[in-house]
């Protein structure tokens, strides 16, 4: 992990091994199924709600070999949260799940994705 700064604004950016790593990667499905948990559990009780999006999930900054610059990386993408079309069902629980990531110690951001 290293951390970056681009015009007064610091990220803390994962590498390609520290995505790798064995319980970075259990802590990211264990994220996974808790959305996944919560996205079954709204749209039993709401339905499928919202709009069609693209390209939305759980993302952390993303540092590539030989490179300056992070761009964001999706860890978690809403279609592996569930395969209902509406963006207020994983919108519902995406803090939820970024707030359990951040316990165990990985930092994110949310990527909204663009609307179909």
């Amino acid at each position: 992990m290293k951390t970056v700064t681009i015009r007064d604004t610091t990220y803390t950016c994962y590498q390609h091994s520290d995505l790798s790593n064995e319980v970075m990667q259990g802590t990211i499905a264990k994220a996974r199924d808790l959305w996944q948990k919560r996205c079954a559990e709204y749209v039993a009780k709401h339905g499928d709600r919202g709009s069609c999006v693209m390209g939305a999930g759980i993302a952390v900054w993303y540092l590539a070999k030989k490179c300056r610059t992070p761009g964001k990386l999706i860890i978690i993408d809403a279609r592996e949260a569930t395969w209902y079309q509406g963006s207020v069902i994983w919108e519902d629980s995406r803090a939820e799940v970024q707030k359990f990531l951040a316990d165990n110690g990985i930092v994110t951001c949310y990527a909204w994705g663009n609307m179909d």
